[in-house]
């Protein structure tokens, strides 16, 4: 997630780049996790902006296509995410009628 808000919604550049991984600053393992036991259900929540919830989810007018990956890391507060073992969890489309 980026550090910087306001770097949030920007496209990634350069597709070869880590920060395919989870974004820009992806690589960067995260201060606060959530244990999960196997087989739980687990709901996301996404957001324009990573920090503020009243800026809602995606907005309406994008068209996508759009998709969630997951990755089993050892630990998400130091595990750099990079590498093979993503699956998908979630698509969606292109949708012209969108917004």
């Amino acid at each position: 997630m980026p550090k910087d808000p306001s770097t949030a919604t920007a496209p990634i550049a350069d597709i070869s780049s880590n920060d395919m991984v989870c974004g820009r600053d992806g690589t960067t393992g995260v201060a606060r996790v959530c244990s999960a036991n196997a087989g739980s259900t687990l709901t996301f929540e996404y957001r324009d902006w990573p920090d503020d919830a009243s800026r809602g989810a995606i907005d309406i007018s994008h068209k996508g296509p759009c998709a969630v990956y997951l990755k089993k890391v050892d630990s998400a507060v130091s595990d750099s995410g990079t590498g093979d073992g993503w699956f998908k969890i979630w698509e969606e489309g292109y949708d012209e009628s969108a917004g």
